[in-house]
């Protein structure tokens, strides 16, 4: 390996835990977010970067990846997820929220939560706003 790429590889990585749209499903979303007037404020997610995030894990010590992705095998089971609420985060990001969060969605929210902690790192103290 290349001893200037091993000296530029970062010693955190800021991480979050999503769910990534496949391509069909994120190509909907865009042109569907296409049709919007939004304020002028916001700022759209860009199509290859939308997901729907499940935790903020923030700065992750680089050597600690590989035993956190190991931890994070928790329960999941299939759901439907009805977007339609578009909204503008404090920060200026355009989301769009769904109508309402299904118990499989905040089942899979509480098991990754229970794996986050079990390896040590702060979980948001505030309410899941998917």
């Amino acid at each position: 390996m290349n001893a200037s790429l091993v000296d530029a590889a970062p010693a955190t990585w800021r991480l979050f835990l999503a769910l990534w749209p496949d391509p069909a499903i994120r190509d909907a979303i865009a042109s569907w977010q296409c049709t919007w007037t939004w304020p002028e404020r916001a700022a759209p997610v860009p199509p290859d970067r939308l997901h729907l995030t499940l935790h903020f894990l923030g700065q992750v010590p680089a050597q600690e990846l590989s035993a956190l992705v190991a931890m994070l095998r928790a329960p999941g089971e299939t759901f439907s997820l009805a977007l339609g609420v578009p909204d503008v985060w404090p920060n200026g990001v355009a989301v769009l929220r769904p109508e309402s969060a299904p118990a499989g969605l905040l089942r899979l929210h509480r098991n990754l939560a229970q794996c986050v902690a079990a390896f040590g790192l702060p979980l948001d103290a505030r309410p899941y706003r998917p």
